[in-house]
């Protein structure tokens, strides 16, 4: 995928805020639990493949605008769905 795949907030000072665009690659698997159930649940791992100038914009805002942070960046991402089908003539 591509998107932003990074966003920087920083509370009260909103002209620091950033997103950062890149590729994000993954997989999925989707459970059906019953073949004759018209539902199943999607699940997936997610990783970002970000480039140096986030690390360099977080230590830029730490060095020069002293900007704490309370959490670092998650090198993946988990996702979870249910998918419910409303179409029953399959």
């Amino acid at each position: 995928m591509y998107g932003y795949n990074t966003a920087i907030s920083v509370a009260n000072a909103t002209r620091y805020n950033k997103l950062f665009y890149g590729i994000t690659i993954g997989c999925g698997l989707d459970i059906k639990f019953k073949p004759t159930h018209h539902s199943y649940m999607s699940i997936g791992i997610l990783v970002p493949l970000r480039g140096a100038e986030v690390n360099d914009y977080i230590t830029d805002l730490k060095t020069t605008k002293g900007v704490t942070f309370s959490k670092t960046l998650s090198p993946v991402g988990l996702t979870i769905g249910f998918k419910i089908s409303f179409n029953l003539k399959n």
